[in-house]
């Protein structure tokens, strides 16, 4: 009768490495796991309260943006209505020395 023996594996440069490669992969695996973990348990801790503060906030700055960017405006356009009536009263002024 032939003995039912498995083969022993060959180790080769080849295989350390891959083995090497898998055991960092897999510890790389396991911490990135443990960090996303710990990630969604603060989430879950965070309260709802917390994001409507933020998307207000958010709101608020978003709107005192606009208005600061429109409050600028409203002065450029004010100037540039000062500056064409200035034109305007130079030419006049000029039609009537000529």
């Amino acid at each position: 009768m032939i003995p039912l023996t498995e083969p022993s594996p060959v180790a080769t440069p080849a295989t350390a490495e891959t083995e090497g490669f898998l055991t960092k992969l897999g510890a790389q695996v396991k911490m990135q796991g443990g960090l996303i973990h710990d990630h969604a348990v603060r989430l879950e801790e965070l309260s709802p309260a917390l994001f409507e503060r933020y998307n207000r906030d958010i709101g608020e700055l978003f709107t005192s943006d606009t208005q600061g960017e429109n409050q600028d405006l409203r002065l450029q356009l004010a100037e540039e209505r000062r500056a064409r009536l200035e034109l305007a009263e130079i030419v006049d002024s000029m039609r009537r020395g000529q």
